[in-house]
């Protein structure tokens, strides 16, 4: 992408009614925000814009002859919870994940998850045959998760009408067109060994709690 083609990006964002209601319902919370909001609206559009765009040519150099992008989406990495869309805060172990570019090709998935300033902080690649199935929470926290033979997992949420529509869309495909199959979510039971190690620890806590209270006690008598 040159600077021609950016700078006319940066003169083309446009907002969804979404995004307009979120500003005016901001706005009546806290008086004369509106111009603070536009503005990090406005940039958060061209982030994802631009890094979309840039990704999608990236993917575009390594498709093969008769390989061709047959969906393509920015998605939220999710989180498993139905009303918590982003997690900023960074964890101990780095920066968190908050979106997911996703490029499904009629081969291959390509997988871009990225920071909230949509920075590249992983990717993956890996051919559709090597999809084990998708796992379906999406009346749980509206998520669809990709699991592959490799045990790398994609857990993505769509937000937005549009997204949405795509997002689903890509799913039929890749179920009535690929065969891949769509597994219920199933909480995993507990096994023996761990309800073992539970009451083992529940038993170390109660004796700890016992104890301590049994010396302050004693040290309260003298």
């Amino acid at each position: 992408m040159d600077d021609r083609e950016l700078l006319k990006l940066l003169n083309t964002i446009e907002y969804s009614e979404e995004e307009i209601n979120a500003i005016e319902e901001s706005a009546l919370e806290a008086p004369n925000s509106v111009g603070e909001d536009l503005y990090n609206v406005k940039n958060d559009k061209i982030l994802r814009k631009v890094a979309f765009m840039r990704l999608e040519e990236k993917v575009n150099e390594s498709l093969l002859e008769d390989e061709k992008i047959e969906y393509k989406m920015i998605m939220l990495q999710s989180n498993y919870e139905k009303e918590i869309f982003r997690i900023y805060s960074a964890p101990v172990w780095g920066e968190p994940r908050v979106y997911i570019a996703l490029f499904i090709t009629n081969k291959r998935i390509f997988a871009y998850k990225m920071s909230k300033l949509y920075e590249v902080l992983e990717e993956y690649c890996n051919e559709i045959k090597n999809l084990k199935h998708l796992i379906n929470l999406w009346e749980k926290c509206d998520t669809i998760t990709f699991e592959f033979n490799d045990e790398f997992a994609i857990s993505a949420r769509a937000y937005g009408e549009d997204n949405r529509r795509i997002f689903m869309e890509a799913i039929k495909y890749l179920n009535e067109s690929k065969g891949i199959k769509i597994d219920e979510f199933r909480q995993p039971k507990a096994s023996i060994i761990s309800w073992i190690l539970y009451i083992i620890l529940f038993a170390i806590l109660i004796g700890t709690v016992v104890f301590n209270i049994k010396d302050q006690v004693i040290s309260f008598l003298k």
